[in-house]
């Protein structure tokens, strides 16, 4: 895997040190990250991409930071909004209808737990840009 798609972003191990898992996000704004994931064997059993509607919605209330991480892998961009103890992880990707999307995902600063989730167009593309350049998921080759 390592040899077609160069360095991971991320890696998992289980208690053996093998690896179960490695993400691949794709541009320093990008909008596919690709997971790879292992058997117990160390063989690949298969490639997903994760910037989409179905992995955003397995992301549920009370889930830990690392939930999210190996989900939908590495964020783009955060912020922080201290009067409603929030960080967001944003993360780019194209929707179904093929809008340049931003999917949130909320934590609460103190338990570090997902509150919550939401969908808006993409602010890296404001005032109609995001029409600009085509915006075509991946869904394979």
């Amino acid at each position: 895997v390592e040899a077609s798609m160069g360095p991971p972003a991320m890696v998992w191990q289980n208690k053996q040190r093998q690896i179960t898992q490695l993400a691949y996000p794709r541009g320093p704004a990008g909008y596919v990250t690709f997971m790879a994931y292992f058997d117990k064997q160390g063989k690949l059993e298969r490639i997903e991409q994760v910037l989409d509607e179905g992995h955003f919605a397995r992301i549920k209330i009370g889930m830990t930071q690392d939930d999210v991480l190996r989900i939908i892998g590495p964020y783009r961009d955060t912020n922080v909004f201290p009067a409603r103890n929030e960080l967001d992880w944003n993360y780019g990707y194209c929707s179904q209808n093929l809008q340049r999307m931003a999917y949130s995902v909320m934590f609460d600063t103190r338990s570090l737990l997902v509150t919550g989730g939401q969908t808006n167009p993409d602010p890296l593309f404001p005032g109609g840009r995001m029409y600009a350049q085509p915006c075509v998921p991946w869904i394979g080759d």
